[in-house]
């Protein structure tokens, strides 16, 4: 079991490292910096909320008059 978790830490360190690396990175930039990315990453996430989006509906359940799943009040357990 101990050896399983020094692997995994093995494993993990690389990402741990760079995560450690990123937060310092954005820690140390200015706020106007910082106003900049947050602005690029607004108008990056406005062209994924399109009306024409299909909505996540794994069980086929039907669609109501907005869009969206109309959940019965019952669903059988499968």
């Amino acid at each position: 079991m101990e050896g399983q978790v020094y692997r995994l830490a093995e494993i993990l360190g690389e990402q741990r490292q760079a995560t450690k690396d990123n937060v310092q990175r954005k820690q140390a930039r200015t706020g106007d910096e910082r106003d900049e990315s947050d602005d690029e990453n607004i108008s990056d996430n406005d062209s994924d909320d399109d009306e024409n989006d299909i909505p996540y509906n794994p069980k086929n359940l039907p669609l109501g008059w907005d869009g969206k799943v109309n959940y019965p009040k019952f669903l059988p357990l499968q």
